[in-house]
């Protein structure tokens, strides 16, 4: 297992503890509503894809996926983009599309775009109403958000059941790509059955809700927080506000298999015998120490695009890493990357000027 500082560990793996009797947030009658209206959806998330070429993965030339978006069904979703001034021609799609793979892209994608979508239960098809207009968004189109992008949503279903709308083998898409990771919430122990999808991107600080109760629920349902931390499902299915965990994602080659890996500083791990900073291999299968009942993998974007399989837990091809992890990473470069975390903790905390004085 790979360790940061210290100071890592105290200022980024911070948690507000639940007590051992706390309760959702409202816990009342209309919260149950809420909750058992959502759960009896058919879909309960949908996801934009965004693309390098034109065809969206739906033929084998055109596998160019470089980002996902998700979203909860039947719910105000908002999608953040920059600013056409900020989103020059000369970029990659993936550099284009950032604001898509990060957790909150509020601070960095001042424009939006708002909708509420559906899966049809028909078609399958992911129908979205959008500035007052309903139609079917599961066809490849040219992105107005995202430049050199085309993109199309899809159900968590057709992801599942065809991984390869998120193949890419494209060297420069790849490198474009290392610093997204993907979070991918589990309904089974063995990390399986995909119940949702979320992003971060490298480096960045991720607070998100601790859902403790409603485990006859399914973990679809229970996740909800992670897609948005706004709707009224996660106010409805959450432990209250000030009850969420606080975490660092970040990507670094592993040596031993030439993959982009992922780690984390995370210490509400401690409540499920796992390390506070840890190596994450896309082939765990991890207890979340977020949401009770549910199992997570972490994907950084190249493994998941060169080996898409893995998000139904089929780990063919994927090379196996060296036990050894002083034999896999870059020293100097993961300590100049865990300094520069200290640096930016410290300055969400406002405490750099106390040092410095």
């Amino acid at each position: 297992m790979m360790h940061l500082p210290l100071l890592v560990l105290l200022l980024v793996g911070g948690r507000h503890h639940a007590s051992a009797t706390a309760t959702a947030e409202g816990n009342d009658e209309s919260d149950i509503i809420i909750i058992s209206t959502f759960a009896k959806l058919p879909h309960k998330s949908f996801y934009s894809l965004q693309y390098s070429v034109e065809g969206c993965n739906n033929s084998t030339a055109s596998a160019s996926w470089v980002n996902l978006d998700g979203f909860l069904s039947g719910m105000n979703s908002t999608s953040y983009h920059s600013a056409s001034s900020n989103n020059p021609n000369n970029v990659t799609c993936a550099e284009a599309a950032v604001c898509a793979s990060l957790f909150d892209p509020t601070h960095l994608c001042p424009d939006m775009g708002t909708f509420v979508g559906e899966v049809s239960e028909e078609t399958g098809d992911v129908m979205l109403d959008y500035m007052q207009f309903t139609d079917d968004y599961t066809h490849c189109s040219i992105s107005g958000w995202y430049n050199n992008c085309y993109y199309e949503y899809e159900s968590l279903d057709a992801l599942t059941s065809n991984p390869d709308l998120l193949a890419n083998s494209n060297p420069a898409d790849l490198e474009a790509m290392k610093d997204f990771i993907y979070y991918v919430y589990y309904e089974d122990d063995i990390c399986t059955e995909p119940a949702s999808i979320w992003s971060s991107v490298d480096g960045e600080v991720v607070t998100v809700d601790i859902v403790s109760n409603y485990t006859e629920y399914s973990c679809a349902v229970r996740s909800a927080c992670a897609l948005d931390p706004n709707a009224s499902i996660c106010k409805a299915v959450r432990d209250g506000p000030g009850h969420n965990a606080t975490f660092v994602s970040i990507t670094e080659p592993d040596k031993s298999t030439g993959e982009q890996a992922v780690y984390v500083c995370d210490t509400s791990n401690a409540e499920v015998a796992q390390d506070e900073c840890s190596v994450i291999s896309p082939r765990d299968c991890i207890a979340s120490s977020h949401i009770h009942g549910c199992h997570l993998r972490f994907f950084s974007g190249p493994t998941l695009a060169k080996y898409p399989r893995v998000l139904i837990g089929d780990m063919t091809g994927l090379p196996t890493a060296d036990s050894d992890v002083s034999n896999r990473f870059d020293q100097e470069s993961s300590a100049s990357k865990a300094f520069s975390l200290v640096c930016h903790v410290l300055s969400l905390v406002g405490i750099i000027s106390a040092i410095t004085a």
